[in-house]
């Protein structure tokens, strides 16, 4: 952080699913111009307790392939989506409200949650299992998908495992992922609004079925999506408040 002192910065930490429940002691270090010297605060965070379901997942033939291809592309598409969430742009600030669900209807239901501790059953008798990082919801193809906020589109393409899918920036450091689509209704560079069409549900990339993965990343780290759904990316009330208090 720099050019601003502290009190007047807003600090959005994402923490992993994975961190033991305890107290946490933060560090922050920041500068109030280039030729100044650094400055320390520390901040004091408890991480609760909290149980995830266990899920287990059988996989076909051809997405158990997908699942442990080592072709090269899957690895070059997941650096450079890393090196886009890694970005911090301060003048991205799109979105300061609450954010909205990017699927609904009558025939949308959540399929998974963010957290679960997932074991996939290849077809061929082997597993292996990893963490879901966001919020699975299943509806008919063709359903639309939403911005869940206002932000820039950074990516909107194809990829290896995800499918179609659209990446995008709503404030610095933090992005909305939306994964397995059937289609695109935006183009990497645009800017669109909260409840605007980004594509329609489907199930391209790894999948056993059609629904949307909807993700949230603050610094590259995913965190719960429906929190945003009840309280703002950014509460401003609450910032003035601290700001005030200090």
């Amino acid at each position: 952080m720099s050019g601003r002192d502290i009190e007047s910065t807003a600090v959005l930490l994402g923490v992993p699913s994975t961190v033991e429940p305890g107290r946490y002691r933060i560090r922050i270090e920041y500068s109030e111009g280039r030729n100044s010297l650094p400055r320390v605060r520390y901040r004091e965070l408890q991480v609760l307790d909290r149980d995830y379901f266990d899920s287990t997942i059988a996989l076909s033939m051809a997405m158990s392939e997908l699942r442990t291809t080592t072709d090269p592309k899957r690895y070059r598409e997941t650096r450079e989506l890393m090196d886009l969430l890694g970005r911090f742009r301060p003048d991205a600030i799109f979105a300061l409200g609450e954010m909205v669900l990017p699927v609904v209807g009558e025939d949308v239901r959540v399929s998974a949650r963010f957290g679960d501790r997932r074991q996939f059953h290849y077809a061929d008798g082997g597993w292996g299992g990893s963490i879901h990082n966001g919020l699975d919801l299943a509806a008919p193809t063709g359903t639309p998908v939403v911005a869940s906020a206002s932000g820039k589109v950074v990516f909107a393409g194809d990829r290896l495992i995800t499918g179609y899918s659209v990446v995008l920036e709503h404030l610095p450091g933090v992005y909305g992922l939306y994964y397995h689509l059937d289609s695109l209704a935006t183009v990497t560079g645009e800017f669109v609004r909260r409840g605007e069409e980004l594509g329609t549900v489907g199930a391209t990339g790894l999948v056993t079925g059609p629904h949307l993965h909807w993700e949230i990343r603050v610094s590259g780290v995913a965190v719960e999506p429906e929190w945003f759904l009840a309280k703002p990316l950014l509460d401003t009330q609450q910032l003035f408040s601290i700001i005030k208090n200090e």
